[in-house]
């Protein structure tokens, strides 16, 4: 698990440098290094995200309307919406990692330029 938490993050920041076209964090910010990472998000996910009043809220009401739209429903139609549902869970969840790992990149990047241009500053 911990391999394939790593090859993830490089995953990231390398869709992280195409999308910001001018960085290499790739090549030069190694989140291996970092093992609280994976740590921080899970508890941010689990204590922060899943326990607040207004998730709290969404989550009874979306219930609420799956259980209205499974009303009449055969069981394959139930079948392939729960399917969907899940489907659609993953690909939250997946946006939510990348954006958290995004922001560490960012700030991480962030900080080695100003170090880098203080440097060059501090040397004229």
């Amino acid at each position: 698990m911990e391999n394939e938490e790593k090859k993830l993050q490089q995953e990231y920041a390398k869709f992280f440098d195409e999308v910001f076209e001018k960085t290499d964090v790739h090549k030069h910010i190694d989140l291996s290094n970092v093992p609280l990472l994976s740590v921080i998000y899970d508890r941010l996910k689990e204590d922060v995200c899943m326990e607040s009043p207004k998730s709290e809220a969404l989550r009874r009401r979306q219930d609420k309307i799956f259980d209205e739209l499974q009303k009449g429903w055969t069981q394959e139609q139930i079948d392939l919406f729960e399917e969907y549902c899940d489907l659609t869970s993953k690909m939250e969840i997946e946006m939510e990692r990348q954006n958290f790992i995004f922001g560490v990149l960012i700030s991480a990047e962030l900080d080695r330029e100003i170090k880098s241009c203080k440097s060059a500053k501090d040397k004229k």
